[in-house]
């Protein structure tokens, strides 16, 4: 799991952070090759608990590839 820095008191904040995902398969076809979910959530601090933002859904067959 991989997180972004924390911004205090903005319930706004802009986070231009890149992420790298690095994986190992056993096919060269990326069709086969099931696809990639993110999962976003915020972080609470207090009873409330972390709440759910948003999903990005990633074909490897549209991702870029760099060797």
């Amino acid at each position: 799991m991989q997180k972004s820095d924390y911004i205090e008191d903005n319930l706004n904040p802009l986070f231009y952070k890149t992420f790298e995902l690095i994986f190992e398969t056993n096919t060269h076809n990326r069709s086969d090759l099931p696809p990639f979910i993110i999962d976003v959530w915020d972080k609470d601090f207090g009873m409330d608990g972390d709440d759910f933002l948003a999903r990005a859904v990633i074909y490897p067959e549209t991702a870029a590839i760099v060797e």
